[in-house]
This record gives C-alpha cells, sequence and structure tokens, in this order.
C-alpha cells in the first residue's frame, strides 16, 4: 500500500512531467516559428523563386494552424501573407497576389486587436493600390486603418497613401455636388430588350458579360453583387435626388454585354435601394443604375477571382434600431418558466428576420462510421448531440421548427442531406460532426462554411467529410464559383463566427478546450444549399481526453446549449466579441518579437 506521502511525491512526479510536455510543445513551435523566420529572411537575401516563397508561406500557415493562440500564431499567419506578397513579386502570378489579400484578411479577421492588423489592413491597400489599379478599394482599406486603429503606428502613413489616391476616388466617395452635376446627363438608360446584350455600332463585341445581379438586405446594411465573366475597369458615382427622381448610383461597365435572360430591373425596395436597373447610357458603356432610398454612405469594392470577377456595393440606409421595431410573439405557454419567457419574446424578432426552420444535420450514419476511436464512432455521438440540440431548441423556442435529416443509425448521402433541407423550407442549417487526427495530441473545435479554400488542414478535413462520395475537393475548388450564391457566403460566414465563439464560450470551463477559429473548405454536404450553412466540428475522437469528454451526456448538453446560444444571437443580429486568454494578451503586447522583427516591416 502506498503512503500518503508516496502518494504526493507520485503525484508531484506527474505534475512536473505534464508541465515538462506542454512546455515541450510550447518550444517546438518556438523552434519552428525561429526555423520558419530564418528560412524566410534567406529568400529575401536571396531574391528567391515563387515556388519557395510559396513553400515558405505554407510552413507558416502550418505553424499557425497546429495553435492559432500560440504566441506565434499571429505572427505566422501574418508572415505568411508577407511571403504569398514575395511570390507574387518573384514571379507576377495573380494567384499569388490573391492569396496574399486573402491571408491579411484573415489576420483581420482572427486577430483584430493584435498590433499587426493595422500593419494587414496598409498591405491590403498597398496590393490594390498598385498591383490590381484599384483606388476605390486601396482607398477604403487604408481608412479603415485610421478608422478602426486611430492610436496606432500606421494611421499616419494610411492618411498619406490615402490622400495620394484622393484626386482619383474622393469625388464618389464624398459625394461632391460639382462632380455629381457634371456627370448627371448620361444617365438616361435605353432599356430596351437588346439594351444589354448588343454593342452600339462600330463597337466591337463585348469583352465580358454581366452574369448576375444580386441582392441582400439586413438590419444593418444592404449588399448588391454583381458577377462578371472577367475583370472590368468600371467607374462609379452618385447622383442626388431631383424634384421628381431619387438619389442614384450608377456603376459604368464598359465594354460588357449581358446573359440574354438576365433580367434588366429588380424591385428591392428596402430601408437603403428601392430598384435596380440595367442598360446602357448614350454611351457605349453597359451601365447599372441603383435607385436609393435616403443613404448615410456606400462603399464599393471588387475581386477577381479564377473563373469570373465581383464587384460588390455596401449601402448604409437610414435604418430604424431593430430594439424599436414591434415584435412579434408567439404567445408562449403558461408553463414556460419567465426567465425563458423573456427569451422567447427577445427571440420573436427571428420571425421579422424569416427564420422560423432549422435543419440540424448528424454527420455519418448507417454503414458510414465516420471518425473512429476508442472504441466509439462518430455517427453514434453526432447523432446524441444533435438530438440534444433539437430538445434545448424546442424547450426554450418551441415556435420554431427543428427538422433532422436523421433521428436514428441510418445513411443519408450527402447531397440528399442538403436536398432534404430544401424540401423542409430550412432557413438555417446545421451539420453536426467531430473531428480526427493521425496526432493524438490534437484537440479543440472549429466550425465551417462553404468556400474556396487553399488551407492544406481545411481541405484535409473536408476530404475526409467527403469521402462517401465520389466527388473529389479538387473539383469542388473548381466549380463552387458557379454553384455559391454570394448572399449565402456572406451570412455564411457570419452565422459560422457566431456559432464559433458560443459553443467555445460554453465549453471554455472544460480544461484543454481549444478554438480552433472559423475556416472555409468545400463540404459537400454544404454545396447547393440555398441557405446560410455551416459545419461545426465539435471535438477531436481521436484525442483521449476530448474523447472522454464527449461521451458524457452532460458535455454533450453542453455543445447543444453552444449551439442555440450562436443560432439565437445570429437570429437576432448580435455581435459576440471573441474573448482573449491571457496567453493571446501577452502575444498582443509582445514588442519585441525577436524572431520576426523584420518580417513586420512594410
Amino acid at each position: 500500500m502506498i503512503s500518503a506521502q508516496g502518494w504526493r511525491a507520485a503525484l508531484l512526479t506527474i505534475l512536473i512531467s505534464a508541465a515538462a510536455l506542454g512546455f515541450s510543445a510550447a518550444q517546438d513551435l518556438e523552434d519552428q516559428y525561429r526555423d520558419a523566420a530564418a528560412r524566410f529572411h534567406k529568400l529575401r537575401a536571396a531574391s528567391g523563386p515563387a515556388s519557395a516563397w510559396e513553400s515558405s508561406a505554407r510552413q507558416f500557415l502550418g505553424i499557425h494552424d497546429i495553435n492559432p493562440k500560440h504566441r506565434r500564431g499571429p505572427h505566422a499567419l501574418f508572415s505568411a501573407g508577407l511571403a504569398y506578397r514575395e511570390a507574387y513579386a518573384a514571379s507576377r502570378d495573380r494567384k499569388y497576389l490573391s492569396l496574399a489579400v486573402e491571408t491579411f484578411h484573415r489576420f483581420v479577421a482572427a486577430f483584430p486587436e493584435d498590433n499587426l492588423a493595422d500593419d494587414s489592413l496598409v498591405h491590403i491597400g498597398d496590393l490594390f493600390a498598385n498591383e490590381y489599379k484599384d483606388p476605390q478599394v486601396a482607398y477604403v482599406e487604408y481608412q479603415r486603418v485610421w478608422e478602426r486603429y486611430p492610436q496606432g503606428d500606421q494611421a499616419g502613413l494610411a492618411r498619406a497613401r490615402a490622400a495620394a489616391l484622393e484626386p482619383m476616388v474622393r469625388p464618389s466617395l464624398t459625394g461632391s455636388s460639382s462632380v455629381l452635376e457634371a456627370q448627371a446627363q448620361p444617365v438616361a438608360l435605353n432599356l430596351g430588350p437588346a439594351a444589354g446584350t448588343a454593342a452600339p455600332a462600330g463597337i466591337a463585341g463585348p469583352a465580358v458579360t454581366l452574369k448576375r445581379v444580386q441582392y441582400l438586405s439586413t438590419l444593418e446594411w444592404t449588399r448588391v453583387i454583381l458577377t462578371v465573366s472577367g475583370p472590368v475597369p468600371f467607374r462609379h458615382a452618385e447622383i442626388p435626388a431631383e424634384r421628381d427622381k431619387p438619389a442614384r448610383l450608377y456603376i459604368d461597365l464598359p465594354n460588357t454585354g449581358t446573359l440574354p435572360d438576365l433580367p434588366l430591373r429588380h424591385d428591392v425596395k428596402d430601408d437603403a435601394l428601392t430598384q435596380i436597373r440595367i442598360g446602357r447610357a448614350d454611351g457605349a458603356d453597359l451601365r447599372v443604375v441603383l435607385d436609393l432610398s435616403p443613404v448615410e454612405r456606400y462603399a464599393v469594392k471588387s475581386f477577381d477571382l479564377p473563373l469570373e470577377s465581383k464587384i460588390v456595393l455596401d449601402l448604409y440606409g437610414k435604418r430604424e434600431p431593430v430594439a424599436a421595431k414591434k415584435p412579434v410573439s408567439p404567445n408562449p405557454p403558461a408553463a414556460q418558466l419567465p426567465g425563458e419567457a423573456a427569451q422567447a419574446r427577445s427571440l420573436s424578432r427571428a420571425l421579422g428576420l424569416k427564420v422560423r426552420t432549422i435543419v440540424i444535420d448528424a454527420g455519418h450514419g448507417g454503414h458510414d462510421p465516420g471518425a473512429v476511436a476508442f472504441g466509439v464512432k462518430e455517427k453514434e455521438l453526432t447523432l446524441q448531440i444533435t438530438l440534444a440540440l433539437r430538445d434545448v431548441i424546442q424547450r426554450k423556442r418551441p415556435d420554431l421548427k427543428v427538422v433532422l435529416t436523421r433521428d436514428g443509425d441510418r445513411y443519408i448521402g450527402l447531397q440528399e442531406r442538403t436536398r432534404m433541407a430544401s424540401q423542409a423550407g430550412a432557413d438555417l442549417f446545421v451539420s453536426i460532426h467531430l473531428n480526427a487526427n493521425e496526432i493524438e495530441r490534437f484537440s479543440g473545435v472549429e466550425t465551417y462554411f462553404l468556400n474556396l479554400t487553399t488551407d492544406a488542414s481545411a481541405l484535409e478535413v473536408a476530404a475526409r467529410e467527403n469521402a462517401s462520395t465520389e466527388k473529389q475537393v479538387s473539383d469542388l475548388n473548381v466549380i463552387l464559383l458557379d454553384l455559391l450564391r454570394d448572399t449565402n457566403i456572406v451570412e455564411s460566414g457570419r452565422l459560422a463566427h457566431t456559432l464559433q465563439n458560443t459553443v467555445v464560450g460554453e465549453l471554455r470551463s472544460a480544461q484543454g478546450v481549444k478554438d480552433l477559429g472559423v475556416k472555409q473548405a468545400p463540404f459537400m454536404v454544404l454545396l447547393g444549399s440555398e441557405v446560410p450553412s455551416v459545419l461545426i466540428e465539435a471535438g477531436f475522437l481521436t484525442n483521449r481526453e476530448e474523447n472522454r469528454r464527449l461521451r458524457e451526456a452532460g458535455y454533450q448538453e453542453r455543445i447543444a446549449e453552444g449551439i442555440y446560444a450562436g443560432l439565437s444571437a445570429y437570429i437576432e443580429g448580435q455581435t459576440i466579441a471573441r474573448t482573449h486568454s491571457p496567453q493571446g494578451e501577452a502575444a498582443r503586447h509582445d514588442s519585441a518579437h525577436p524572431a520576426s522583427a523584420s518580417l513586420v516591416q512594410n
């Protein structure tokens, strides 16, 4: 029998060993970052080729993905953006330009409080100004620097670079009356059937085609998305309201035609926009006119993708505050608890947003077990979590309809799950899964939404979850551009961030739960969805401790509560601030950056 003193000695040994292992893992990541930084500097000194810079970027991304919360996690992501920028400089291959912008945007979204966030925005502005030759977008990115980080060390630089662009963009940004009056004359449109399809006499056939016009109305803004078959040097300006005409914002697309079946009018009638019209002005340009309700401001951006380009216009109208809108109450039952009744009344605004049906998808099932580890199958636990989530929603919000793709152990094809959601009239779609990795120490929660990606770890997860179909992830990355709906990318991303925050917040007290963040990947189960859709990986089945917790009914209930809280916050349009760990705060305020001092220079 071991004495009390023996037990204390054994416990002390275990604690010392655990601390040593934790220190060893952290030091290993630190060493990896230092190696990557040293490689970066060697490449810069030797003017390395694009392929080497791409490899450097992937090395940094791999370090970041292992542990984004590590003190080097933000540095690694930022350095990946720098490496992609160097790859573009070495090759002039625009794919690296897009990857650099994407990585810097990812940094700002993931680490908005980090002292490199304003640097990232400056890099984005520089790339749009100097490489994309788009002063409008560059100006907006520079403006975000001094608006978000007025005390940051990049605010002065951003103002100076924006000032240099003002002669090119200021009229359209400020709405100068003299400029607008000078440009008001060409606004009369010929909206006949052939207006959008044929170029005027003497003009060569259109080089690009306007393929789609889409719009999304939210409580805060209205977004209009013009999808064009390729890059186009567009122009835009605003025209003040006249006696019998509303204020208008127009976009001219030179040498552009339209698809034959593209509607030439779109009625919107929300707080910022009443109508979208397509036609030709007196000149050769195709013109898209937005008839505005009173708006406070607008922003215009453009993105060149591999198969098409997008022009995005965000309009910020003078909207009535959400709290002032009269709620629609479902008259909760008398037996409901007082706290739950109050919550249901506040959630009744969901009806105003037309969220009535939520479809919950338990991953895998039947002959498809999903991940298997330590004697348990993914399909079993995802079903248990799904049933717990259904019960939470029905208890707290009985007027919302909950539909399950499966409530037992049966196989359903991935694309069939999306069709089931559509047939059920889904307003939101949540697919619940559990993660797996060959390395047992990997753990944590991450949430995905459907989009293109170059992230190796995200593609690996997507490949595993797509394994029951004959489709290949590489094929999906190609066809997504035609199948995705832009509005769903925006809203699915917002839903994903909200669920990630609430689930991690609910599980934070469980020791070892890691926030792996929000990622994008081509998941078959989300492909073709017409509503905001996400896939949540609620933990790693291959991690022994997380596996043990995931089997517990109480832990499954907490996951369900976290997802419900995220759905509620999304429906309400609330913004949930991401919490930062003490370690993350320490990293943010670490001004020395000994291994990356030269990496963070502009």
